[in-house]
Parts: structure tokens; C-alpha cells; sequence
């Protein structure tokens, strides 16, 4: 995995183990979408 997607895997977990809620912005095609439906099996 890249630094980036690192991080932001380490977000979503952070913020799904605190039970945050979150808002994901980004251009067309970034990938919020698929981060998404991938939450539920980011915490294994």
C-alpha cells in the first residue's frame, strides 16, 4: 500500500472504532465509492 492509502485506511478505522461518522469528498473517480462499500471489511 501506498503512504496515502495507509493513511487513509488508519483514518476510516480510527474514525469506525470511535463510531464517527464520516463525510468523504473528492473529485469524480478518487475512489470514495469504493472506500465505502469496503468499510465493513476495513476492521478485521
Amino acid at each position: 500500500m501506498s503512504g496515502d492509502q495507509e493513511n487513509v485506511r488508519r483514518t476510516l478505522e480510527v474514525a469506525v472504532a470511535g463510531g464517527q461518522n464520516i463525510i468523504m469528498i473528492g473529485p469524480h473517480g478518487a475512489g470514495e465509492t469504493m472506500l465505502a462499500k469496503r468499510l465493513p471489511t476495513i476492521w478485521i
